[in-house]
């Protein structure tokens, strides 16, 4: 190995020091996209240590970086880069990380590397981020907020980019753009995936006939309305206990 190529790779890796720690599986399983979002700080991740491939480069400040463009919102899920994750590849090989988070605008997850740029993974099989847990589903990722013998539970996020209100007679910006998080929530049954709005009309829809009757009764003993995650999963909790 050349002096250049040592430099480089000392260089790299003085960047990089996450602890990430391969349980199992085949070494090239995990394949990491061109970073796309701009981070605030220089990450302590080492790739090396993934087996996998990956690309690093540094790319031109996007609208995500660009505080000049005055958008308000985040396009990350998480408020910051410091959670501790495991990551799972389609392989089972499993990872233990500190930086990562979720991008609502592309719908991957992602490490921070340096001010201007970040890993993307791309197809991991399953991400736990502190104690929620996310399962990727043809291709996308929902966390999941109840696994039942019958009926699952989960939440997608996602997020949409709102342009700014404009005065039409003076062109001049009353209000900036922004960028919101959206929530949609799924049931998976019969290994079907279907999407649910969070009332009892739509929950007591997907059940059979004779929990039906059940869970009329349970609702009404505990005065519930199924308008919030909790409620749901307390009466799908209380299904499987029949």
């Amino acid at each position: 190995m050349n002096d250049f190529k040592k430099s480089f790779l000392g260089v790299f890796s003085l960047l990089f020091a996450v602890y990430c720690h391969s349980q199992k599986g085949s070494p090239d399983d995990i394949n990491i996209q061109h970073p796309i979002s701009e981070v605030a700080s220089l990450s302590n991740f080492n790739p090396n240590m993934l087996g996998g491939s990956y690309i690093y480069k540094r790319e031109i400040p996007t609208v995500k970086n660009a505080a000049e463009n005055g958008i308000k919102g985040s396009f990350y899920l998480f408020d910051n880069w410091n959670n501790k994750s495991i990551i799972v590849s389609r392989a089972e090989k499993t990872y233990e990380l500190n930086n990562l988070n979720f991008d609502l605008e592309e719908g991957k997850f992602l490490s921070k590397v340096s001010k201007d740029s970040v890993y993307v993974y791309k197809d991991l099989k399953e991400v736990k981020v502190e104690d929620k847990s996310f399962i990727n589903i043809k291709g996308d990722y929902y966390l999941e907020l109840y696994k039942g013998n019958e009926i699952s539970f989960f939440k997608k996020y996602s997020g949409k980019l709102n342009p700014p209100l404009m005065n039409k007679m003076t062109n001049q910006q009353l209000k900036p753009a922004e960028f919101v998080k959206k929530e949609n929530y799924y049931i998976k049954k019969e290994d079907k995936l279907k999407g649910i709005d969070l009332n009892k009309r739509q929950v007591l829809r997907i059940l059979t006939t004779n929990n039906k009757k059940k869970a009329l009764s349970y609702i009404e003993e505990n005065n519930l309305s199924l308008k919030n995650e909790g409620e749901i999963i307390s009466l799908f909790r209380y299904i499987d206990n029949l």
